[in-house]
């Protein structure tokens, strides 16, 4: 167990986001933090000692504010800064694999900018983005950066030329999706979320994002995906945040083959991952993956199960070395290398050994900065004694005089250093109370945080069942605007038979009235006939009575 007086580095004004270790120098780290500064320290060679106990460093290698608040935000007022719109989080620092002292970090204010830490300069800025940036990672050779957003798409830049190389659509849902490259490949992981709130994993080729080439379905947890990629074993790892359970997959032929997973009720707030030349390799350790929790940080071992004591070529085989192939005035000319290898078996035959502590970074103003009136009498009195100058009695007197002058100015800086311990004791205590009532105040935030996600899960949740019923409802709609256009065509053709069928009712009154006629006209006819045939007897009758007379 260490011990539990932390030194703390402190310079930021808000609290800290994102950092990272530099590949090349392990006593160099990146922050960013939600007052928008980057910030780069320097970890002296001797900070486990006692003497460093619950010291305070407050004096960073490097200061970098240039991320800015979005002006066409700005308007929006309260509302949009409630919704972390208008400030300019640091979220993501992420350290170039290649070149030395190239730095990438992305901010609130929708751009990743790169930076030249050996000098201290922004290079270039990346814009294309229209909301959040959730995630971003180098590929292998560091020619090229890979970003999620918030908009639910995926680009990948040229970070030199500051051009998008490729975009697509990425995971739908309204959740945060993570990033990583998958070693030399030209394949990209992505976690998140579905429309419907399933988490996701998506494989991507990088030379076209208008697909992802595998889908893997992991669960319907509400906490984010971390994953973490080993690319000398081709295995991922994934962690949930807020769960205790830590799957690992096997990257096979664009596939991904679920292995297992630990096990743990212990909830995890974040994971990072040793590189691969610090994990034991005589004990067959592929991976170690640190696990913070609320109250501690939790190494985890992922070993192959091998008897033998012999290295084991085939899960370890060269791993990225602690050495840059690049300089960063190199890289930002145009210049791409493949990063330098490291064998792990002459690891396991001779050790690591740790990158010593670099000043490069540090100035000479804050080289003085840091030296004290003491170190001041002694660099004096050191600089007489290596000259061997001799004296008289009266530069002797002077000297004497103008140490007496300096012990008393060291006296006074003795007894304000005294009154400055208290006032830092005072300042500690206050600080620790602070840092309670920040507590509170987090556990407070964790739990509308859970709230609120539990409510925008719900929320979708009901606006994936409005949207299916108003599918419902258009389809039903439709349904009946065909039904309804056949019925009107149909009355359209009974008209039709109607106004035949008056006009063949005309045709029939018209041939009814013409009958009429010709059956009065029969009736006079016969009626006629009739009277003839009565003349016709009569005159019968009366040629035969002359013929009988």
């Amino acid at each position: 167990k260490l011990s539990s007086q932390y030194p703390v580095f402190g310079g930021h004004s808000g609290p800290v986001i994102d950092t990272q270790f530099s590949p090349f120098n392990d006593h160099i780290i990146a922050s960013g933090g939600e007052d928008g500064k980057v910030i780069i320290w320097g970890v002296p060679d001797d900070l486990t000692e006692e003497k460093h106990e619950d010291e305070v460093f407050n004096d960073p290698l490097l200061s970098l504010d240039r991320h800015t608040r979005r002006e066409d935000t700005l308007a929006h007022g309260f509302l949009a800064w409630a919704h972390g719109m208008v400030n300019r989080k640091v979220a993501h620092v992420r350290f170039n694999p290649v070149a030395e002292n190239v730095l990438a970090t992305s901010s609130y204010d929708h751009t990743i900018k790169l930076w030249d830490i050996n000098l201290g300069i922004e290079r270039e800025t990346l814009k294309g983005f229209s909301d959040v940036i959730q995630s971003i990672d180098w590929n292998w050779n560091g020619s090229l950066i890979v970003a999620t957003c918030r908009d639910k798409r995926i680009r990948i830049f040229d970070p030199r030329s500051g051009g998008i190389i490729q975009d697509g659509a990425c995971h739908q849902g309204i959740k945060g999706s993570r990033v990583v490259w998958m070693g030399d490949r030209n394949r990209v992981a992505t976690t998140g979320f579905s429309r419907t709130s399933e988490r996701e994993i998506f494989i991507w080729d990088t030379t076209n994002l208008q697909e992802p080439i595998k889908k893997v379905f992991v669960d319907t947890s509400s906490g984010l995906l971390m994953p973490t990629y080993d690319a000398n074993c081709d295995m991922l790892y994934i962690g949930g945040k807020g769960d205790g359970n830590i799957r690992y997959y096997e990257y096979v032929n664009d596939d991904l083959f679920y292995l297992s997973e630990y096990q743990s009720t212990e909830p995890q707030r974040g994971l990072g991952a040793m590189p691969k030349y610090g994990v034991d390799v005589g004990a067959c350790e592929i991976q170690r993956l640190y696990k913070v929790t609320n109250n501690y940080i939790e190494p985890i071992s992922f070993r192959v199960p091998r008897k033998s004591d012999t290295f084991q070529e085939d899960v370890f085989p060269d791993t990225l070395a602690p050495q840059p192939a690049l300089t960063s005035e190199e890289y930002f000319n145009g210049e791409t290398k493949d990063p330098i290898m490291l064998s792990m078996k002459e690891l396991y035959e001779h050790g690591y050994q740790p990158t010593a502590n670099s000043s490069a970074l540090l100035s000479q103003d804050s080289i003085a900065k840091q030296a004290g009136e003491g170190d001041a009498t002694r660099s004096v009195a050191a600089t007489y004694k290596q000259q061997g100058q001799g004296v008289d009695r009266h530069e002797l007197e002077e000297l004497k005089a103008r140490n007496d002058e300096l012990e008393q100015k060291l006296a006074t800086v003795n007894s304000e250093k005294q009154e400055a311990e208290i006032q830092l004791a005072s300042a500690n205590e206050a600080r620790k109370q602070l840092e309670g009532d920040l507590d509170t105040i987090k556990l407070l935030h964790e739990s509308v945080k859970e709230e609120l996600d539990r409510q925008l899960l719900e929320v979708g949740e009901a606006k994936q069942r409005l949207e299916d019923q108003l599918d419902a409802e258009r389809s039903a709609h439709e349904s009946a605007k065909r039904e309804l256009a056949s019925q009107k065509e149909l009355v359209e053709s009974l008209h039709k038979d109607i106004d035949k069928l008056h006009s063949a009712d005309k045709d029939l009154k018209v041939h009814k009235e013409k009958s009429e006629e010709l059956e009065r006209r029969v009736k006079e006819l016969e009626s006629d006939l009739t009277k003839a045939s009565q003349a016709a007897r009569v005159l019968v009758e009366a040629v035969e009575k002359t013929f009988t007379l």
